[in-house]
């Protein structure tokens, strides 16, 4: 993917849940950490728009992490790969 593409991310089947903090982090290089802000749409799903920078790493591996508002669950996160595009 093209770097500075926008992305999408959607989650689904959460709505009783409130996510207190939710941001990324680079898994294979230092990236810090990225705030993700999701918002409620009309059907109460989390949706969120994200913007992955530029990096020297050709294939970053990335890491979104998701606080819930009720401490007692368990943090959720999901590695995933982001490749460049290539035309």
């Amino acid at each position: 993917m093209p770097e500075e593409t926008p992305i999408q991310l959607l989650i689904t089947g959460a709505k009783t849940l409130g996510i207190e903090r939710a941001y990324l982090t680079g898994e294979n290089m230092y990236m810090g950490s990225i705030p993700v802000n999701f918002t409620t749409n009309e059907q109460g799903d989390f949706e969120a728009q994200i913007r992955l920078g530029v990096c020297a790493e050709p294939n970053m591996i990335w890491r979104l992490n998701i606080e819930w508002e009720n401490a007692a669950l368990p943090a959720f996160s999901v590695v995933f790969a982001a490749e460049p595009f290539k035309s």
